[in-house]
Order: C-alpha cells, then sequence, then structure tokens
C-alpha cells in the first residue's frame, strides 16, 4: 500500500463536494418550488465580489446583482416598508432594493439590501427661528434581510451546507467509497480497532458546524442577526472558519508527506487502491 498525500485527495475531496452538492440541490429543489422564501439553496450573506449594475427604462429603475454563484433581479418598494429599516431613521437610508435571488440559476427567495449613510459629528446652530443639525456623512454602509417579495421579513431555513456534508459523511461513514476517492483511485485504510466515523466526523465535523451555523442563522434573523454590527460579525465567522479550514486543513499538506491531521487522530490512512 501507498500512502499519498500529494493532489489525489484534494481533487477527491472537490469532485465529492460537487456531486453530493448536486445531490442536496435534487433533494431541496422541491421544498424551492412550494415556498423559495423559507427554503433558500443560497447563503444568508450577499456573495463577495458581487457586482450590482442599474438600468432605468419608462421611469422604472431595476437592479441586478451578479456572482459567482448567485444572481439577483432588484426593484426598489414603494413604499419601503418600515420593518426592514432596522433602527435606521428615514433621512439615512440611500436606496432599499428587493431582490429576487437564484443560486446556480435555481430560485432561492427575496432579500432586501438596504444601503444607508454613517455619519459622524454633529453640529446645531440657530437660523432665525429653526434650529439647524448638521451632520458630517463619513461613508456609507449595506446590509441585507431575508424578505418576501412584499419586503416583509421572513425567518428562512439555509439547509444546503447541512444537507451536502451530511450525506457525503453519511456515506463515507459506513465505510463505502466516496465518488471522489473511486475517481481518483484512493481508499480509506483504517486498521483494525481505528474508527472510521470518528474520522469522518473529524474529517468533515469543521464543514458541518459551519453549515449548523448557517442554518440557525436564518432562523435567529428578524431577532438578533439582521442587525448591521450583527452581520458585519457573520462575516467575522466566515473569515475565522476559513483561516481554521487553512491550518486544519491545507497545513499537512504544504508539509510534504505528513499525515491529514484527523488521520493521525484515528489511526487511519488514505492509501492507493
Amino acid at each position: 500500500m501507498t500512502e499519498t498525500y500529494g493532489s489525489a485527495r484534494p481533487i477527491a475531496f472537490l469532485i465529492d463536494c460537487l456531486l453530493f452538492l448536486g445531490l442536496a440541490l435534487a433533494l431541496l429543489y422541491p421544498l424551492t418550488r412550494m415556498d423559495a422564501d423559507r427554503f433558500r439553496i443560497g447563503t444568508p450573506l450577499p456573495e463577495f465580489g458581487s457586482v450590482v449594475s442599474t438600468t432605468t427604462r419608462n421611469g422604472t429603475t431595476t437592479a441586478t446583482i451578479s456572482g459567482t454563484w448567485t444572481s439577483a433581479t432588484c426593484v426598489t418598494p414603494d413604499p419601503v416598508p418600515e420593518a426592514v429599516l432596522v433602527g435606521i431613521l428615514p433621512d439615512q437610508v440611500d436606496r432599499v432594493l428587493v431582490c429576487a435571488d437564484t443560486f446556480m440559476g435555481l430560485p432561492s427567495g427575496h432579500t432586501t439590501h438596504v444601503v444607508y449613510r454613517l455619519f459622524g459629528e454633529t453640529q446645531s446652530g440657530l437660523q432665525g427661528n429653526q434650529t439647524i443639525t448638521v451632520r458630517k456623512v463619513l461613508g456609507s454602509a449595506q446590509y441585507a434581510l431575508s424578505t418576501d417579495a412584499a419586503a416583509n421579513p421572513v425567518r428562512p431555513l439555509f439547509p444546503l451546507g447541512l444537507m451536502t456534508f451530511g450525506l457525503m459523511g453519511a456515506v463515507a461513514a459506513l465505510g463505502w467509497p466516496t465518488p471522489g476517492k473511486l475517481i481518483t483511485g484512493l481508499r480509506v485504510h483504517a486498521p483494525e480497532g481505528a474508527c472510521h466515523p470518528c474520522r469522518e466526523l473529524r474529517r468533515l465535523g469543521p464543514f458541518l458546524l459551519a453549515s449548523g451555523f448557517t442554518l440557525l442563522t436564518g432562523l435567529l434573523e428578524g431577532v438578533l442577526l439582521a442587525l448591521p454590527t450583527l452581520q458585519m460579525a457573520q462575516f467575522a465567522a466566515q473569515i475565522a472558519f476559513w483561516i481554521f479550514a487553512a491550518w486544519y486543513y491545507a497545513w499537512p499538506y504544504l508539509r510534504s508527506a505528513r499525515a491529514a491531521r484527523y488521520d493521525l487522530a484515528t489511526g487511519c490512512r488514505v492509501v492507493l487502491a
């Protein structure tokens, strides 16, 4: 048996992610057709690097948001529902967009984007018999809130990640070869006494926890996580996860032929079949 820690293992993992993602999408699709505002297949946060473009026809302004996996067609609600402002004063609001989202071309509910101004120091003075207040504008910020088409807040479910990695982990924990390992010619060697399910829990545990956090985010939205400051905390949590993932998964490969951390912890090895 020849151990391998080169490109075959990341490629096998990528193949598994794509195939089990497709399976999870197929299972979720009937639910999204029934109620896409409740059962969503996207993410609770706007995609990094997305591009917003605006067009005006016959006096109606329509915006589109384009990203790698997601896209959206947006309109400006009239009037703007107070529920989506989340403590933002009306004079702070620059723009509100209600967007019909898609993820990989499939419907994923609606999201309302609120762009608002950030103010700095405030100065007040008298002008005749009136008090004039001037606030210095520092810039603008944005938050996104899950809503329906009428911009009414909803509490959605984001089960895609949990389903994807849950299905992948269940297949591997049963001792069945995953499609990625079959294609790349790898298999997991578990000597007597080694805990194969424990290996899969350690291997996919961080992704399952991150997916569970995403699911919880939707359930709490409108209670806590719709606030702009806490939405920034969501971004921070995503960045922290990928830093941890780089150390947990990628670092052993950067150190040449060392086994993965979850292999060392459970006594298993990935070998060429």
